[in-house]
């Protein structure tokens, strides 16, 4: 009887055992994958959010020149005040798009995308 009992009983811990080492290698995985998301959300906040950001400023530059530009040529606005606009927004676009330069060259850290199953083929970059 006692060798039966020792038989549960060993069969009862590798269930535990087993548990247990599944339960530590679910732990590891999900340390894995917040990790990863805390790198997306790195990669965003650092990168991708700030050059949105200042395509849109570089868009709401050109619709402001293209304002101007037309207001000139209803004739709401006199060649000088059309040529000092258009200057001051020539000069926010170039300071604009050096900075869209500057945030695209920081971009997302390659290695982790590729690490993680994305490449910069997939993205078309």
């Amino acid at each position: 009887m006692a060798t039966l009992f020792r038989s549960i009983s060993f069969k009862i811990f590798g269930v535990a055992v087993g548990l247990l080492a599944l339960m530590a290698a679910t732990s590891l995985v999900s340390s894995g994958m917040s990790n990863q998301v805390h790198r997306q959300l790195r990669t965003l906040s650092e990168s991708l959010f700030p050059l949105s950001m200042t395509i849109a400023d570089v868009s709401r530059s050109a619709l402001e020149t293209r304002l101007a530009i037309a207001s000139h040529a209803r004739g709401e606005l006199d060649p000088a005040s059309c040529r000092v606009a258009t200057a001051r927004h020539d000069a926010e676009g170039a300071r604009l798009i050096k900075r869209a330069l500057v945030l695209r060259q920081t971009g997302p850290d390659w290695r982790f995308w590729n690490a993680t199953g994305w490449s910069c083929r997939a993205l078309k970059c």
